[in-house]
């Protein structure tokens, strides 16, 4: 008499499913911290430029990884001022020129790729991201994202 089925072991049995299910990727997008385990799907668009410039002994409030006006020569962190009226800031240390600024494109070139879609994120890759101001990417659900989840048909 015939066999009905073939057993397999597991792992074989699992590698059988995914060679014959023809993935869709549909990104979404996804807050940056939420990444983990996502694929990346999409072209990533670097921060925009300040809206308003400094002129001589004026300061304004930049959050880390943003981008310095135009007028500003260094960057003071938070820590080392204080405020004393509304429009009055002490600073409690002097900076250099330049101290505490990255110039553009002195960590990533303009156009250069960061990550290639398909990549798996890390959290290595979110704190990259997050560093360059990327608050949002274009990320699918993949086999090692533990919300995945596969659609037959």
């Amino acid at each position: 008499m015939p066999e009905l089925f073939e057993l397999v072991p597991p792992q074989e049995a699992l590698q059988r499913l995914l060679d014959n299910l023809s993935a869709q990727i549909r990104p979404e997008s996804v807050p940056t911290g939420e990444t983990l385990g996502r694929t990346l799907a999409g072209e990533i668009m670097m921060g925009s430029a300040a809206r308003f410039s400094l002129g001589t002994a004026q300061a304004a409030v930049i959050h880390t990884g943003g981008m310095v006006p135009v007028g500003a020569d260094a960057v003071v962190m938070i820590e080392r001022t204080q405020r004393l009226d509304s429009a009055t800031i002490e600073v409690l240390r002097a900076v250099a020129p330049g101290e505490n600024v990255i110039d553009v494109g002195e960590d990533v070139l303009q156009g250069e790729k960061l990550l290639e879609p398909g990549h798996v994120l890390r959290p290595q890759d979110i704190g990259g991201l997050t560093a360059l101001g990327i608050a949002e990417v274009a990320a699918a659900k993949g086999l090692h994202d533990p919300q995945a989840s596969l659609a037959l048909g």
